[in-house]
């Protein structure tokens, strides 16, 4: 984590006229300590005396954050300058560790990062698109001095697009028991994992709350997504419904671009009462039968299946084709459970949408008129109202009956 000096920060100044000068300066000099203290005051307390500067530096170092190669490269040089003016070591020991999207940072930079942290009490650990960075790579320490001295600790695990991270990697979380506390598993576009390595990691990982391991698919070429190809197919029920199975805590999947079936669904559905979230974007072995059968089934009584379901992602399942049963789990959400369904379609799935939401509406007025009339022309429940044809009758006879008398009154 790179500190940086609040004192030095570039504020950028307006041209200044000699005759105003000094006076604009001095309103500077009064001005700026007032939004530094403001915008930055934890660093501020580093400056104030050695005993601040020591709290200080160990309450920010529990988070290490970085999304600057330039600074990570000044932090690392600088640590390497007190290692070698200090006789003991310059370790920081954070709980949370984030590099964030440091695509052209190389390994040799990261190997030379760990050697300044202790990973102890980390819980967090996070690299968002950092594809350079290995943490398995043969012959190399780095994933013994992370993983296995914060096995007991690590809740948090996310690594995206990354092109090293594969299926023995995943084991080796396995085998070091790094899964026995893990809840949140996020390891998106990461193409070498397989059915293999999240079987294996299933074995291990009870606690799960929130997993992604969505993909994007090879474009068929329209520039709408929707391709079969890629390394989703790598990812089927094999291993998510066993996963499924030994984690019935989960809230949230994400299994876009993945080559699940209807079956994998119906495990959700059926196994996780909890699941809030569920991304199924272009998961081309999803059937139309399958999808709305499933919805079907939820929107029944006494179903309690998808119950806390408040957001569905179905983007480019251009197979799907009858989305009646989506329409009526929707209101089913708002009107049963309260629940806002926050549904995801691509553009030509919400135009079938709409038009299949807007004939629904039409067959749900119609029922309603019809049921209105029967009620108002049934004269079988012994309420005392005649029904419609009774009255025309009636009004006929009192017709006929004036028409005789005015006929018998001109007689006369």
């Amino acid at each position: 984590m790179v500190i940086k000096n609040p004192l030095n920060s570039p504020f950028k100044k307006p041209p200044i006229n000699k005759s105003t000068k000094s006076t604009k300066s001095t309103n500077q000099q009064n001005q700026q300590p007032s939004s530094v203290i403001s915008s930055s005051p934890l660093y501020n307390c580093l400056l104030v005396n050695k005993l601040f500067y020591k709290i200080t530096s160990e309450i920010i170092s529990t988070k290490f954050y970085s999304h600057n190669e330039q600074q990570l490269k000044k932090f690392i040089e600088n640590k390497s300058h007190q290692q070698q003016n200090s006789s003991s070591p310059i370790i920081i020991q954070p709980k949370t560790f984030i590099l964030h999207k440091l695509f052209q940072t190389k390994q040799i930079i990261f190997d030379q990062l760990i050697e300044f942290i202790n990973f102890d009490q980390l819980s967090w650990f996070e690299l968002y698109m950092c594809p350079k960075i290995s943490l398995d790579k043969p012959q190399s320490q780095t994933f013994m001095k992370i993983f296995q001295s914060c096995s007991n600790n690590l809740t948090k695990l996310i690594i995206t697009g990354s092109k090293t991270i594969d299926d023995e990697f995943l084991m080796k979380l396995g085998q070091f028991k790094c899964g026995d506390n893990l809840q949140i598993l996020d390891l998106r576009a990461c193409e070498l994992i397989t059915d293999f390595g999240i079987y294996q990691l299933s074995l291990y990982c009870r606690n799960l709350t929130f997993i992604n391991f969505g993909r994007k698919p090879i474009s068929n070429g329209n520039g709408n997504g929707g391709g079969n190809g890629g390394s989703g197919r790598y990812i089927t029920d094999n291993s998510m419904i066993k996963l499924i199975n030994n984690n019935r805590k989960l809230s949230t999947i994400g299994l876009a671009g993945c080559h699940i079936t209807d079956k994998c669904v119906w495990e959700i559905a059926n196994k996780l009462p909890n699941i809030s979230r569920l991304s199924l974007n272009n998961c081309p072995k999803l059937t139309n039968s399958g999808i709305n059968q499933i919805f079907t089934l939820t929107n029944t009584p006494n179903s309690n299946y998808f119950k806390c379901l408040s957001v569905l992602e179905l983007r480019f399942n251009h197979q799907l084709t009858d989305l009646t049963s989506i329409i009526k789990f929707k209101r089913r959400q708002k009107f049963q459970f309260n629940i806002i369904l926050l549904l995801e379609l691509c553009e030509s799935l919400m135009l079938k949408y709409r038009q299949q939401e807007f004939e629904l509406d039409k067959l749900i007025s119609l029922k309603i008129f019809q049921d209105i009339s029967h009620w108002v022309n049934d004269y079988n429940d012994n309420d005392g109202d005649l029904s419609y044809n009774e009255i025309k009758h009636l009004i006929n006879n009192n017709n006929n009956n004036n028409s005789s008398n005015n006929i018998s009154a001109r007689s006369f």
